[in-house]
C-alpha cells in the first residue's frame, strides 16, 4: 500500500504505556473517542464500530464496521510533523485546485444515532442501524438544511454568497 501525500494530522497519547488514536479533526465518519493504536483493536461508541488494521511497512488502518463490513476510513505512518507542516496541509486544504473543501459547500456533524455530510448538493445521513440516506439539496433550501441539521445560522450576507456557490456546481 502505498500512502497518498499527508493532508491530515492526528494525534496519539501515550496513557498508562498504551498508545491512543485521538482524531477529533477527520469529520463526520471518524471516530468520537479514542481507539486503542494497535493491530486488532476493536472499539464501539454509540453505536459505531471503529477497528484498527496494521499492514506492511507499519501502516496503519482506520476503519468503520458497516453493514456491508468493514471499510477503510483513512490510512497513517508513525511519523513526527512540524509546524511547517501544518502551513502545507492548510495550505492545500484551503487553496489548491484538487482539494475536495475548495469551491463546494462542506458541512460535517458527527453524532450518536446518525453522522451527516452535506457536500456540494448531497446531504448524506448514516444511521447506527446501518441505514444510508441520500438527498439533493436546491439552493433554496441550503440555509434550512444548514439550520436543522448542522446547527449553522447564516446572516443574510452569508447566505447569498453560499447559494451563489451552491447554485454554480448544482
Amino acid at each position: 500500500m502505498s500512502l497518498p501525500p499527508v493532508r491530515h494530522a492526528l494525534l496519539v497519547v501515550t496513557i498508562e504505556g498504551e498508545q491512543w488514536l485521538a482524531d477529533v479533526g477527520f469529520g463526520w465518519q471518524g471516530p468520537l473517542e479514542p481507539v486503542p493504536l494497535r493491530a486488532g483493536a476493536r472499539v464501539e461508541q454509540s453505536g459505531w464500530t471503529f477497528g484498527i488494521g496494521v499492514e506492511g511497512e507499519g501502516v496503519h488502518v482506520l476503519r468503520s464496521l458497516r453493514a456491508e463490513g468493514w471499510i477503510d476510513l483513512y490510512a497513517f505512518a508513525p511519523q513526527s510533523l512540524y509546524p511547517g507542516d501544518f502551513t502545507v496541509m492548510n495550505h492545500y486544504s484551503s487553496s489548491h485546485p484538487q482539494s475536495r473543501f475548495l469551491g463546494q459547500v462542506v458541512a460535517q456533524k458527527p453524532g450518536a444515532e446518525a453522522r451527516r455530510a452535506l457536500v456540494r448538493e448531497t446531504l448524506s445521513i448514516v444511521r447506527d442501524d446501518g441505514t444510508i440516506e441520500e438527498r439533493v439539496v436546491s439552493a433554496g433550501e441550503l440555509t434550512a438544511v444548514l439550520a436543522a441539521d448542522f446547527g449553522i445560522e447564516l446572516d443574510e450576507a452569508e447566505r447569498a454568497r453560499l447559494e451563489r456557490l451552491h447554485q454554480a456546481y448544482a
